[in-house]
Formats: C-alpha cells, structure tokens, sequence
C-alpha cells in the first residue's frame, strides 16, 4: 500500500512508549520500525484502498464508490517526533524535578544534582539512593533521552511484513542471536537458536531451530510473546511507522 502523505505543515510532538529490551534496541542502531495495532479493526472485505484520515476529514486517495471503508486514527505523520518513554527511577528526594529547575545538593558521597535519574533500560543500579521504578507511562518529556524522527507511515496487514523490516524492527540477527537476552524470540529453542533432533543411528544433535531461523519468524514469536497467543494468526490490520532515531531530548536536540 502506498505511505500516506503529509497531513500538516507544522509536525506534532508526541510520546510513545517502549519496554527496556526495546530500548536497547533502538540505542545499538537496531530498531528503526515499529508497527502498533488499528483500533477497531477495520470490517470483512475492507478495501485498503479507502483509507480514511479521521484528525484531518480528508482522503488520502479517492474512495471508490462501492468500498468499505474505516476511520484510522494514526498516532504520529511524516515528520512528526516521538520521545521515547521508558522505565525510569529519580534521585529519592527530588525524582520529579526538571533540568530548569536544576540545583545540587551535598550528601556524605558528595554533590547530586536534582534532576538526576536513573534509566532502568540501563540494568539494575548498584549505587545511589534510588525509589523503585516508575513506569514508563509516568516519565516526563524532560527525562527522555531518545527522539524518533517519523520518516513514513504505512498500513498493511500485520503477516505482510517483509524479511527486512523484521530486522527492522529490532530483532536480533543471526550474528547476535543465540544467547540472546530474549527467550521470547522462540518457544522452542529459548532464543539459542538450535534445539535437539535424532540424527544417525538415533543419535541427539542440534540442528538449527526451524521456529525462528529467519528475522519474520523472530518477530512472529515476539509478537505472540507481547500480544498473546495466536496474536500472529489473527493477522490485524497494523500500522507501520518507520524512524530515524536521535540519541537526546526532544528539547535538547532542535528542530526536525
């Protein structure tokens, strides 16, 4: 399907939200994709071709006459900016305190600033006087650290995904996946990638692990892991939103 064109002159700045795995992702160069579910689905036998843009109340194309056609309410345009929000903690006394309101104080180790924090993406803290984490839905604009800059907006059919906007989307690759800190990424293997099978004379060999031996299946499994079982199978309509990523806050890094 052709990627929707430009809604507005002036770009949006929204949040979107991403689990620590995912992060880390998108810090090593990894993820530059990111598909989110359309809510409702769409009716049987809609035509794909009568999209329609419900924020604007103007076509992307014109409808033929005897389609079906849905409100999409997409979250983000070309164009538009995303600051990532994840799982993060706040120095104890002050957690919640800006960069504009930045002051340091002394303790017994030393100076802190106030605006201090700490992002649990980052591993488990083994130093400073953290609270328990605060999920990401709760994080502030000032605290996040990652921008994605929206460079096209599709939507198709969640199985039509290709074999390179899989990887896209983060996944491991052959040359980082076994061993891989995701045991989502395969219900068989565990995320080693090879799993036992009788070879000659009934001997027990690894071989590769045919449930995720490609960048499709892995998010296939991924996919099952975060939405449920027989997520896949149901095949939703899903938009995809592909993204440059930014390392630094949206308010630190300038203009799109």
């Amino acid at each position: 399907m052709q990627p929707f064109a430009d809604r507005r002159c002036v770009m949006a700045d929204k949040p979107i939200l991403f689990s620590a795995p995912i992060v880390r992702a998108l810090f090593d160069g990894s993820k530059t994709q990111t598909r989110r579910i359309i809510k409702p689905q769409p009716p049987e036998g809609f035509d794909r071709h009568c999209w329609y843009d419900a924020p604007l109340y103007g076509f992307t194309r014109q409808p033929i006459p005897t389609c079906k056609w849905h409100i999409v309410r997409l979250h983000a345009y070309k164009g538009d900016r995303l600051w990532v929000r994840e799982r993060w903690s706040g120095v104890h006394d002050f957690g919640e305190t800006p960069p504009s309101e930045r002051q340091s104080y002394t303790t017994p180790v030393g100076p802190v600033l106030r605006d201090e924090i700490w992002y649990w993406a980052d591993g488990t803290p083994d130093f400073g006087d953290w609270e328990k984490p605060r999920p990401g839905i709760h994080m502030p604009r000032w605290a996040s650290r990652l921008t994605l800059i929206v460079t096209d907006v599709r939507v198709e059919r969640l199985q039509d995904i290709s074999e390179e906007d899989a990887a896209a989307e983060g996944v491991p690759s052959d040359d980082n996946y076994a061993g891989s800190f995701a045991k989502e990424y395969c219900h068989r293997c565990g995320g080693s990638g090879l799993h036992g099978a009788f070879g000659q004379n009934y001997g027990v060999i690894e071989v590769d692990c045919a449930e995720c031996e490609t960048s499709k299946l892995r998010y296939r499994n991924l996919w099952n892991h975060i939405n449920g079982p027989g997520a896949w199978d149901a095949n939703p309509w899903v938009v995809a939103y592909t993204f440059t990523v930014m390392r630094g806050n949206i308010d630190q890094i300038g203009g799109a």
